[in-house]
C-alpha cells in the first residue's frame, strides 16, 4: 500500500514583501512527511517519517528552497547536514490490554490511532513532537525544538485519514 507523502510549504523569511521578488515563487519547504502502516502483535501501527530543515551552528534555521539549489527536501540528497530526519516511536503489543500502548510521560491519553510521537533519528529517546486523543474529538499537541508551530501542527494533521 502506498501511503501519502506531504510537503508543506511557507513563504521564505528573506524574501521580499511580495511573492514576486522571492527566489521561489514566495514558497520554501518546511517538512516532508512519509506514511507508512505496519502490523505488531493485532495492531496496526501507523508512523511516519518526516524530514525538516536542519539548523545552523547559530541554531538559525536553514531556508530550504530548491531555487537556491537544495532539490526537493524529501528527495535522498536532502539528507544531509542541512536537514533533519524524523522518526515516529513505535508503540508495543500490550497483551493485558490487547491493544498497541505508547508512554506518554505523564500525560492522560485515550487510545487512538492517531496518536504518535515523533523523535530525532540521531536520538530516539529525545521526543519532540507527540499528539494524543485526550477526549471526545479532542486532541493534544506538544512539540518543541527544533520544530516550529507550523511544522507540528502540519504533521498531526496529516493523521487525519489514519484508522
Amino acid at each position: 500500500m502506498n501511503a501519502p507523502k506531504y510537503k508543506y510549504r511557507t513563504k521564505r523569511e528573506d524574501c521580499g514583501p511580495a511573492p514576486w521578488h522571492c527566489h521561489c515563487c514566495g514558497k520554501q519547504q518546511v517538512a516532508f512527511i512519509n506514511h507508512s502502516r505496519e502490523n505488531i502483535g493485532d495492531g496496526i501501527f501507523n508512523g511516519m517519517d518526516c524530514v525538516i530543515p536542519g539548523l545552523y551552528s547559530d541554531e538559525s534555521r536553514v531556508i530550504w528552497c530548491p531555487k537556491l539549489g537544495r532539490g526537493d527536501l524529501g528527495s535522498d540528497n536532502s539528507i544531509s547536514g542541512e536537514s533533519q530526519q524524523l522518526i515516529t516511536k513505535a508503540p508495543v503489543w500490550n497483551d493485558e490490554v490487547e491493544s498497541l500502548v505508547l508512554d506518554f510521560k505523564g500525560r492522560t491519553v485515550l487510545s487512538s490511532a492517531k496518536n504518535f510521537q515523533l523523535a530525532l533519528e540521531k536520538r530516539p529517546e529525545h521526543v519532540v513532537c507527540q499528539f494524543g486523543k485526550i477526549g471526545t474529538d479532542k486532541f493534544s499537541l506538544d512539540f518543541r525544538y527544533p520544530l516550529s508551530c507550523i511544522q507540528a501542527f502540519g504533521m498531526s494533521l496529516t493523521t487525519m485519514n489514519w484508522a
